[in-house]
């Protein structure tokens, strides 16, 4: 371990023991406090705008400002409004109704902190996923401590240092750090840790809270499908789809990362997504507008899948009018579709995270439901289709975490509605009333009457339990 890791370390221990140490002392922060911290946070969102901005251009390359705003800050603005309208009524618990045999007392539950949250935030959005959750989670009554990726350093930075500005360290702390420390935050014995990121590394992640029993929520990806209807095979839907797809380069976990679209509809398909896309980019690798690639060995794995799809004789299609070639420098290369994947070629096997977009083709909806469920439980699954049946049909026998119809991304975009995986995309959520639960230990409380209905049921036993229990449990034979 290199002096930096202890370093970091150390810091972790000490402040996850502050941390400890003030949720004993506060186990049910009021509402005014929380308000507090969700107003501080909207502040620094506002605040951090320029600096953040900036600092993702350093970490991808090129990272436009408007993408920073959109799909870093924005969504969270909207989620500390949301959660700022509807906190006092979600605090509030709720009366349950008595048991039929014992009909006196008060039956309640109460929504409490858990206590002290890790979150590890992924390095495609380190802004949106620091901030966002914390929104829940501060909601909730919690302390936080943040982890962000080692693997966008100048953005991990900026964040440290404004969270350090707004919040005290025994209510929201940044560690950073590399490879160690991220081990040594999965082994804290938290009270609710929070990762997002590939399945492969939440595994290891799952395995080391399962030593100290920690809840986790798993914010994984997957191979997120698009079905399109033969009705919707039109420009304005190649526009919705590729526009989301051009999203920070499609290093986005709920992009659309293949299509599956009507076999008689696959060259009209092709010439409208070349259409399209070289409208929105008549240069991809040299602009600013596009997000670079996060560092080199992402890059060099995703050219190795096109290399891969071409070795195995599948139809690689450059979309390229401007004639550009690879840049390491950018880390950007030209928006490539793979049409008709092998099913054993590494498109197919891996979720791509990057400018390229596997083309399947299915002559039913049944066969394209078939082809989705034989696959890992995606992220999220979107459907292009102007008929409702259809659209009821596919969503009634498919699973995902989340869905969307006529809209990329539309199932992210509502801060009430949560947002989470399922099997191999993940498990828990955030986002919405469902975040706040999530972060919340949800408490039965019995408060008993002055009347002794459970008497009864002490030893020694008498007939009259016996006959009360053939009330509940009538014989029968």
């Amino acid at each position: 371990m290199t002096h930096q890791d202890e370093e970091s370390v150390a810091e972790l221990n000490v402040i996850f023991d502050a941390q400890k140490q003030y949720v004993n002392f506060n186990m049910n922060p009021s509402l005014a406090s929380r308000l507090d911290f969700l107003d501080r946070l909207e502040d620094l969102v506002l605040t951090i705008r320029h600096d953040i901005t900036e600092s993702l251009k350093d970490d991808f390359h090129h990272h436009d400002f408007r993408v920073t705003g959109i799909w870093e800050l924005a969504g969270v603005v909207g989620r500390i409004k949301y959660v700022r309208k509807n906190l006092a009524h979600w605090m509030q618990g709720e009366r349950r109704e008595l048991s039929e045999t014992a009909q006196t007392g008060i039956a309640q539950v109460w929504y409490q902190p858990k206590g002290v949250v890790g979150n590890i935030v992924p390095w495609n959005f380190p802004g949106d996923i620091s901030f966002g959750p914390l929104v829940d989670i501060l909601a909730s009554g919690n302390s936080c401590i943040i982890k962000p990726s080692e693997f966008a350093p100048a953005t991990s930075e900026v964040i440290k240092n404004y969270i350090a500005e707004y919040f005290e360290n025994y209510k929201v702390h940044v560690v950073n750090g590399g490879m160690k420390l991220s081990e040594e935050f999965s082994r804290k014995p938290w009270d609710h840790l929070l990762y997002t990121g590939s399945p492969e590394v939440a595994k290891i992640v799952m395995k080391a809270a399962a030593e100290n029993l920690a809840p986790v929520t798993l914010e994984l990806g997957g191979k997120s499908p698009a079905i399109i209807d033969c009705d919707s095979v039109s420009e304005v839907t190649f526009r919705d789809i590729l526009g989301v797809k051009s999203a920070k380069s499609g290093q986005v976990c709920i992009t659309v990362d293949y299509l599956l679209v009507p076999k008689n509809e696959l060259e009209k398909s092709l010439l409208l997504i070349e259409k399209v896309w070289t409208e929105m980019f008549p240069l991809f690798v040299e602009s600013p507008q596009a997000a670079g690639i996060i560092n080199l060995s992402s890059y060099n794995r995703l050219l190795s899948y096109i290399e891969n799809s071409k070795l195995l004789g599948d139809r690689v299609l450059e979309i390229n009018s401007a004639r550009e070639i690879a840049s390491e420098i950018t880390r950007k290369f030209p928006f490539t579709l793979i049409v008709d994947p092998s099913e054993n070629s590494d498109v197919m096997k891996n979720e791509i995270f990057g400018p390229i977009l596997p083309i399947k083709t299915y002559s039913s909806l049944d066969e394209a439901i078939q082809y989705v469920n034989s696959k890992a439980r995606p992220l999220a699954l979107y459907i292009y289709s102007k008929n409702k049946d259809n659209c009821d049909y596919i969503l009634e026998n498919t699973l995902s975490g989340g869905a969307s119809v006529n809209a990329a991304i539309g199932q992210a975009m509502h801060p009430s509605l949560p947002f989470g995986g399922v099997g191999g995309s993940g498990m828990g959520r955030h986002h919405g009333k469902e975040g706040f639960l999530e972060f919340s230990h949800i408490r039965s409380i019995f408060r008993a009457s002055h009347v002794d209905e459970v008497s009864i049921a002490r030893p020694p036993y008498s007939d009259e339990l016996a006959n009360a229990i053939d009330e509940m449990l009538p014989w029968k034979s």
